[in-house]
């Protein structure tokens, strides 16, 4: 704790040191405080000076003037004898990331192997990329025959979209040219296939799809680039402010929902981190990419779409998108610490098949994070009303860690006239 001159001399005189300006009344201050503490157990050694910025904001500007790094609240900066070596602000301050740059400043002699590293993930990545372009090469011909025409509004191309979007999604490029080659084999004779009839269940499916996908494109993302943000994040940090670019303003919304999610379930906000996170539905608002988790994993039917619209986005966790529903994920039983399913139980195909997926996936003692409607009228995109007595028997047995009924605008919704929302963190048995 910083409160003389004299302790702002000795933070200055250190080898290495950060110096941490904290505000006790700020929401963001009490995030980005998390991180510290979770920088000093990993790097105990490593001494942190907290400056209070309310009751000893003198020193916080004798500081600033003294580094020559403009203040701000909630700041970190790294010092090696009194001389910044790398400073940040508000959600920048990450304790990942701020290790890193510790290394970075005190094991120079790691800079080669670091490099040499990353010129083995380059070359990987433009393998990646030389084998996505084989894979869209042979999409673009295949599109544009007779036969895709006809089998896309059945449902058979779904195996060839669902490659593709695992061959993108996947940073070890493990989905190859030849395995999708191999899905993209239908045994069938084109010119018997018959034409679908408006009224079949695939067409009620791609209206279910595009009155999704026209949320996102009409609603969702114009209000992005209106407002600069969906929900009301002033609790973390965001006060409507405009940030940057476009794609800087999604990321900044995603880092604010990661954070929101275990907030509206009692949660701390970081809870995500680290752990092995299903997000189920989860849209184009792309949480689990700003999440910090260890693996991530999107169950999102209509991802190719998103993605050749421009909605997703590239962000620190790397995600795995199946573009296929909640009735059939394609994990290992008990694998995920964590099931996100807010505002997407209504959203599927076959409520019952997902819970006993989500069942199936989760592990004994893990989470699901659940946000859902009751009661709503049933819609294209949310064909299933559901009650308290539904969400009981979809999940018998599971420990109510959280549970409560809550008006839109508290679930992070908006408003919608008399409807309810159930906001629950539920322990798998």
């Amino acid at each position: 704790m910083i409160s003389t001159e004299a302790d702002v001399a000795t933070a200055l005189a250190e080898p290495l040191a950060v110096v941490y300006k904290h505000s006790p009344i700020c929401p963001t201050s009490g995030i980005a405080y998390e991180e510290m503490r979770s920088l000093r157990r990993i790097h105990h050694d490593v001494p942190v000076y907290l400056v209070d910025v309310i009751h000893h904001r003198p020193l916080s500007r004798k500081i600033a003037e003294q580094v020559g790094v403009v203040h701000a609240s909630p700041q970190a900066i790294i010092l090696r004898a009194g001389v910044p070596a790398w400073h940040g602000s508000h959600f920048d301050l990450r304790a990942e990331e701020m290790a890193l740059r510790r290394h970075l400043e005190i094991a120079e002699a790691d800079r080669a192997a670091r490099l040499q590293v990353i010129e083995q993930q380059g070359r990987r990545l433009a393998e990646v990329e030389s084998q996505r372009k084989d894979l869209q090469e042979l999409v673009q011909a295949i599109q544009s025959s007779r036969a895709y025409k006809l089998l896309r509004p059945l449902g058979c191309w779904e195996r060839v979209e669902d490659g593709l979007s695992r061959s993108h999604a996947s940073s070890s490029g493990t989905a190859s040219v030849s395995n999708t080659v191999e899905a993209m084999r239908i045994d069938a004779d084109c010119d018997s296939i018959r034409e679908p009839n408006k009224k079949d269940e695939c067409s009620s499916m791609n209206d279910k799809g595009a009155a999704e996908l026209n949320f996102w494109l009409t609603v969702w993302a114009p209000r992005i680039r209106e407002r600069g943000h969906w929900e009301d994040h002033t609790i973390l940090g965001l006060d409507g402010e405009r940030i940057g670019t476009y794609e800087e303003q999604r990321r900044k919304e995603a880092r604010a929902r990661a954070l929101r999610t275990p907030i509206l379930v009692g949660l701390p906000p970081t809870y995500l981190e680290g752990k092995v996170v299903v997000d189920i539905g989860p849209g184009t608002i792309c949480m689990l990419e700003m999440s910090g988790a260890a693996e991530a994993y999107a169950i999102e039917p209509l991802a190719d779409q998103y993605r050749q619209h421009g909605l997703l986005i590239d962000g620190k966790t790397p995600v795995t998108y199946f573009a296929t529903g909640a009735e059939q994920i394609p994990l290992s039983a008990g694998y995920a610490d964590v099931v996100v399913a807010f505002n997407s139980l209504d959203h599927v195909d076959d409520v019952s098949a997902a819970a006993r997926e989500i069942h199936r996936v989760l592990r004994s003692g893990g989470v699901l994070l659940l946000n859902v409607e009751l009661d709503h009228a049933p819609t294209d995109a949310e064909p299933h009303s559901l009650t308290e007595a539904d969400i009981a028997a979809l999940f018998p047995g599971y420990d109510r860690q959280y549970y409560r009924i809550a008006q839109p605008d508290e679930a992070g919704e908006e408003l919608t006239h008399g409807s309810r929302w159930l906001m629950a963190c539920l322990v798998r048995p």
